[in-house]
């Protein structure tokens, strides 16, 4: 272990990398190390249990209480934007469905399209940030925005779109999309650090946004002053180990209810299930373009045990991450694999990682510079 933290500080000292990265291995708490500064202007440094806005990383949130609402009844993966929408942003068509937004197959038009270009330092919004507090004050930033393509057609990865869910969810439930994040998400999984905080009140544990791997340059006015369904929650690297082991066992507690002889367990398992196959066939359709889509996210999966030195190899997988030369399209951390700074949860022969960092100009991983 001793030499896993002088790769991870040789590396943290490379990249100017500031943010948490936590190591665990059955359980057991291996190696949690801190690096960089949550406030650059007082000094302040990142701790273990610092709350960084993870930007794009709420999309799985935000994906999570719409399929509970789905399997609850409340909402189908058929259920079209229209039918929910009314006569708001009618440029969005009549036959996009739920399962196109979570998909990113809808085609409507991107408040932050990643394919236009741009520089992270671009007030992209629209309207005054401090407007954008609640969900349907979004609508003003999705207004006349024309389609890009016939839904279905192709994946384009799209922000908007987890709006767009936001407020479907919000408006079929009767709750705001905030509550129903803490309510079905949250609260289920004990993420008691995570949150949709305003960015222009944050407690002492939130780190601060930055547009640069140095500076003291915040991204303040760049971003809503909270978070929808398309980025804004903070969260820990604790909070995300929480998550993706709360995820992992409610598969398991389904699979398992699957064999019961309660026949009402059966059903809903059976609607989780179908669920599951609908997005996974989805998913399958998009094929490659999906595969490109996710630019580099590192998403959970299980290796094959007994691997060795799997620790290390994985350091060195981070340190290419945190290598990589700025992307094509950076915005200031509104949301996209690309744009935001997510968690990275890996694992690898039974080694659960959680490596929580962010360092710009490379996104995808949770941090203090340009957290959102």
């Amino acid at each position: 272990m001793a030499k896993l933290v002088d790769e991870l500080d040789v590396v943290a000292a490379e990249t100017a990398f500031s943010g948490v990265v936590r190591v665990e291995r059955d359980e057991s708490v291996e190696l949690v190390k801190a690096y960089g500064l949550a406030d650059r202007a007082h000094g302040i440094a990142n701790t273990t249990d610092t709350q960084f806005g993870i930007a794009s990383g709420v999309k799985g949130f935000t994906a999570l209480a719409v399929v509970s609402l789905i399997e609850d009844g409340v909402l189908e993966l058929s259920t079209t934007a229209r039918s929910v929408l009314g006569d708001d942003l009618p440029l969005i068509g009549p036959d996009v469905t739920v399962e196109h937004l979570l998909t990113h197959r809808s085609g409507i038009g991107d408040h932050v399209d990643e394919d236009a270009g741009g520089d992270i330092a671009d007030y992209v919004l629209p309207v005054p940030v401090h407007e954008l507090l609640d969900t349907e004050q979004y609508l003003p930033v999705l207004e006349g925005l024309p389609p890009k393509f016939a839904a279905g057609e192709r994946f384009s990865y799209c922000n908007a779109g987890y709006i767009v869910l936001a407020l479907i969810a919000e408006r079929h439930s009767g709750v705001s999309f905030h509550e129903l994040v803490r309510q079905r998400v949250c609260q289920p999984a004990s993420m008691h650090d995570t949150d949709f905080l305003r960015s222009d009140e944050l407690p002492g544990r939130a780190a601060l946004g930055y547009l640069g791997v140095d500076g003291p340059r915040t991204n303040v006015l760049h971003l809503p002053v909270r978070g929808s369904g398309d980025g804004g929650i903070y969260t820990t690297a604790a909070d995300v180990h929480t998550f993706w082991s709360a995820v992992h066992g409610w598969a398991h507690r389904a699979a398992d209810l699957g064999h019961g002889d309660d026949q009402t367990a059966q059903r809903r398992t059976g609607g989780v299930d179908a669920v599951r196959r609908r997005l996974l066939a989805a998913r399958d359709r998009v094929g490659g373009d999906a595969d490109r889509g996710r630019r580099g996210r590192v998403v959970p999966h299980r290796a094959r045990p007994g691997r060795e030195h799997d620790l290390h190899r994985a350091v060195q997988h981070l340190q290419r991450r945190l290598a990589r030369g700025p992307p094509h399209r950076r915005s200031p951390g509104l949301a996209g694999p690309r744009v935001g700074t997510e968690p990275a949860h890996v694992h690898r022969a039974g080694v659960s990682w959680v490596v929580s960092a962010k360092q710009s100009p490379t996104p995808s991983r949770v941090g203090s510079d340009r957290a959102g």
